[in-house]
C-alpha cells in the first residue's frame, strides 16, 4: 500500500522523481514541475530528513516544550502565508515572527515543528 503525502501540506520534492497524484487522477513517476496540478505525492525511498518522526517517550514537544517561542497556530500561519503561491519569503516571514531564515525553512518543510498527522 502507497502512503500518500498531501501536496497542499507537505511540499512536493522537485530534486528527485516520486510518484505524483494529479488533480486529474493521473499518477505519474518523475519530477514535480512548475505548473503540474499536484495533490499528493509518495515515494518508497523517501529520504529520512521527510520521515515523519516519532516522539520519543516522556519528551517534550511542540508548544508544551519549555524553550519553544511559536505556538503550533504560528507555525501552521506560517505555511499557510509561505504556501499561497510562494510571494513571501523565508527572511520576510522570519522577521514578522522574530526568528531566522532556517528556523522558517525548517517550519515550511517540516523538518522541525512535523504534523502528527501530514
Amino acid at each position: 500500500m502507497i502512503e500518500w503525502l498531501r501536496a497542499k501540506t507537505n511540499p512536493v520534492p522537485v530534486h528527485y522523481d516520486c510518484l505524483l497524484l494529479l488533480d486529474s487522477g493521473e499518477v505519474r513517476l518523475g519530477r514535480a514541475q512548475t505548473g503540474m496540478a499536484v495533490i499528493g505525492w509518495s515515494t518508497l525511498n523517501r529520504p529520512v530528513w521527510l520521515t515523519p518522526k516519532a516522539a520519543k517517550p516522556g519528551h517534550v514537544h511542540g508548544e508544551r516544550h519549555p524553550k519553544v517561542f511559536l505556538s503550533d497556530a504560528d507555525c501552521e500561519l506560517i505555511r499557510e502565508l509561505y504556501g499561497e503561491g510562494g510571494t513571501v519569503s523565508y527572511a520576510q516571514l522570519g522577521q514578522k515572527f522574530d526568528c531566522s531564515k532556517s528556523t522558517i525553512r525548517d517550519i515550511v518543510k517540516c523538518r522541525t515543528r512535523y504534523r502528527d498527522n501530514p
